[in-house]
């Protein structure tokens, strides 16, 4: 009995798991998401994937995407204003307090989540287009989490961010490797739930 009782809740805690949370969805300056056609996703030739992450999760993240980005009607274009940059935390070494303390107006060198190399890592370094004396994105406790993945979208043309969101996590507890595809396309699925463009129907329907 008391062999079934370990069994059962090693497989509670293994369910308990395998979903993913839905950390952020943020609208910047009431940007229409609407108002854009086309987008385009980081390339990795464009800058450095996160540590430890191989191409192929990388592949697997951006085939998620376009997916949900074909879903309500979007078209990927290489000249598009709309970029989709990606994140991942790699570590949680650092802490919401010590991040806020970094974004101080006037702060010359932005340390924390909003600077590459830093958590989360992005492709692109987000100080390209992030003001530093502006606060556009909350600081969510749960963004410094290991595995949360995390997507910019900016318009290109201003350097503006237009939009966030964040997914815990893509990183397997177990054993700390990536997710595979299947699972990857979950997260990402999780992380458009409050997308400003919605699915259209015929999708929601499909939808578990």
């Amino acid at each position: 009995m008391k062999h079934i009782f370990i069994l059962l809740t090693t497989i509670l805690l293994l369910t308990g798991c395998s979903g993913y949370t839905l950390l952020n969805s943020e609208t910047y300056d009431n940007a229409d998401m609407s108002d854009y056609e086309k987008y385009r996703i980081v390339s990795r030739s464009k800058g450095k994937l996160p540590p430890g992450m191989q191409p192929v999760t990388y592949s697997n993240i951006v085939a998620s995407i376009r997916e949900q980005m074909l879903k309500r009607g979007y078209i990927e274009a290489p000249d598009a204003t709309l970029l989709i940059n990606i994140g991942v935390t790699v570590h949680h070494t650092i802490t919401p307090e010590s991040a806020a303390e970094s974004m101080r107006p006037g702060h010359k060198k932005p340390s924390g989540p909003y600077y590459n190399g830093y958590y989360p890592f992005f492709v692109i370094p987000r100080d390209l287009y992030w003001n530093d004396c502006e606060t556009y994105t909350r600081i969510v406790k749960g963004l410094y989490e290991e595995g949360v993945l995390t997507i910019d979208m900016v318009d290109t043309r201003r350097m503006k961010p237009l939009y966030s969101s964040s997914v815990a996590t893509i990183i397997n507890p177990i054993d700390g490797t990536y997710r595979d595809l299947p699972a990857i396309s979950k997260a990402v699925s999780v992380m458009f739930s409050e997308y400003p463009v919605p699915l259209p129907e015929a999708y929601r329907q499909n939808t578990n």
